[in-house]
């Protein structure tokens, strides 16, 4: 028995070692490899799209209606492709980056750092494409993206499924 846990123990090891030091060189160590973001489609255009403005700032537009009865609640998980960038159109984060072509669920109330997402989102329905504009009193206020807390920053979402109705 005792044999049988050291080996374990030898192979768990082995394994984080090699997990710590996969593609490595021998003077760098551990290195973050920066998402490629070439991949990630021009944001759409806004011209005709119908623009709503809310009363804390706040802005949308909606490029493509979407159908259906459900529509976002704050609790929900949704499937969505988003894509978020900085006032000057510098990509921040994607669903598309690294050649990616598989949307991520989310519960919205997850995005506590960013308040604009939030309202941005909610009343979306199944298949709506929206361009959300947040000024900086409803961006990120955590230590998330602290370089960009003073900046509008645009999210650029099409909802692909509400997995959960807690309306």
């Amino acid at each position: 028995m005792k044999q049988h846990s050291t080996t374990v123990y030898l192979l768990f090891a082995f394994s984080v070692f090699l997990f710590l030091y996969a593609g490595c060189d021998d003077s760098t160590g551990p290195r973050f490899v920066e998402p490629d973001y070439s991949t990630v489609p021009e944001m759409a255009d806004t011209s005709n799209a119908e623009k709503v403005e809310l009363d804390d700032g706040l802005t949308y537009y909606v490029i493509e209606e979407g159908g259906g009865q459900a529509k976002v609640v704050s609790r929900d998980a949704i499937t969505m492709y988003v894509t978020l960038r900085r006032s000057n159109g510098e990509v921040l984060s994607s669903t598309y980056a690294n050649s990616r072509t598989t949307p991520q669920s989310e519960t919205v109330d997850r995005y506590t750092d960013a308040k604009g997402f939030k309202l941005g989102v909610l009343g979306m329905k199944e298949g709506e494409h929206r361009i959300i504009v947040i000024p900086p009193s409803l961006g990120f206020t955590g230590t998330t993206n602290a370089e960009v807390r003073n900046d509008t920053i645009t999210y650029e979402v099409e909802l692909v499924r509400i997995l959960d109705q807690n309306s």
